[in-house]
């Protein structure tokens, strides 16, 4: 959840689902940031060391931002409210930014009558995001540009670690990720 390897991964797991935008990884006064539209976000110090031990350089990425980690502000990334689905102690508003349907999940429990009332249908708002939970994904492989590829290896599968059947001719298994076993059939 907090650090999918890619975005099939990111797409998967949480719901909503994890919003995705077209965006640009840039360095500011020498840190990463993302750009998204004309908003601009400096990345957390750990996202910062990882990008670094990659040698990631800037270049197009897609972003990943989950919709509870979007906040409406009164600057950021402008949108219109499409709709308003209100969910117990949240709304989640379905908004239009940067030509994308966007879904942000938003905490009532703090609002004055007011401020849900600007959170009609129609309406003009902003969201921003912290540069902590920014997820930076390769524009062509989905990989996500964090990912520490030193531990990453195939491990062959012995007795008594997996139980697997084999029904036909199996191929071969990779074990890429201690949570994700991929079995391939010829």
């Amino acid at each position: 959840f907090n650090h999918p390897y890619n975005l099939f991964v990111a797409g998967f797991i949480g719901s909503p689902q994890m919003n995705f935008f077209d965006a640009s990884l840039i360095k500011v006064n020498g840190k990463y940031a993302v750009k998204l539209g004309e908003h601009v976000v400096v990345l957390a110090e750990e996202k910062q060391a990882k990008l670094a031990a990659n040698n990631v350089a800037e270049q197009e990425v897609t972003l990943g931002l989950r919709p509870e980690h979007l906040l409406l502000a009164d600057s950021g990334v402008p949108a219109v409210v499409d709709l308003y689905e209100m969910m117990g102690a949240s709304v989640h508003l379905h908004v239009s930014a940067l030509e994308r349907d966007v879904v942000l999940v938003v905490s009532t429990m703090d609002m004055s009558v007011a401020q849900m009332a600007a959170l009609q249908m129609g309406s003009n708002i902003n969201f921003d995001f912290s540069g902590s939970v920014a997820h930076v994904f390769n524009k062509e492989t989905g990989i996500n540009l964090e990912a520490n590829f030193s531990n990453r290896r195939s491990l062959p599968i012995r007795a008594g670690f997996f139980y697997v059947a084999q029904i036909g001719k199996l191929g071969f298994i990779e074990l890429t990720n201690p949570y994700a076993l991929f079995l391939f059939r010829q």
